[in-house]
């Protein structure tokens, strides 16, 4: 067989891993294609503009790897540049995205330190003031809820 054909980028280029992941974890596995026969259909990965050194590749089976903790607050999505060379040094550049789903790691926090609200003894039903939290997670996980401890308490929560 003469190496009369590039390799070519995989239909999968995206794949989704979520953050916290223990470094080394798999992110995927990225497979060129090459319609050569062996020894040119022979194919080896390499993984460039990755400035971060956040990943890497295996040459030789194009499992991907992290090589750092993920975390989706400091960045949802990487895009990747892997190429693939075969056996008669043909080469193709691809693009791979790794996105970073959210995991429930951030606690809420008090906008404030303290709140002060001045109450008339005749105050009856009527507002008092807001307190105000925060979580930094996304979506479901960075919903703040909020409610009394202490139910018997004159006072309750609108939300």
């Amino acid at each position: 067989d003469i190496n009369d054909n590039a390799p070519q980028c995989p239909n999968k280029n995206k794949f989704i891993i979520f953050e916290n992941n223990i470094p080394g974890a798999i992110v995927g596995l990225f497979n060129g294609i090459d319609d050569d026969s062996d020894p040119n259909a022979t194919l080896l990965y390499e993984m460039i503009y990755d400035t971060k050194r956040m990943f890497s590749i295996d040459p030789h089976t194009g499992i991907i790897r992290t090589l750092l903790v993920l975390d989706f607050e400091l960045a949802q999505f990487h895009n990747l540049t892997v190429i693939i060379t075969d056996g008669g040094l043909l080469k193709a550049n691809c693009t791979v995205v790794v996105e970073v789903k959210d995991s429930n790691d951030n606690v809420p926090y008090w906008e404030k330190e303290f709140y002060h609200f001045y109450i008339s003894p005749n105050a009856g039903d009527n507002f008092v003031g807001r307190v105000m939290a925060q979580d930094l997670d996304s979506a479901l996980n960075g919903e703040v809820r909020y409610r009394l401890q202490q139910k018997w308490m004159p006072f309750k929560v609108i939300g």
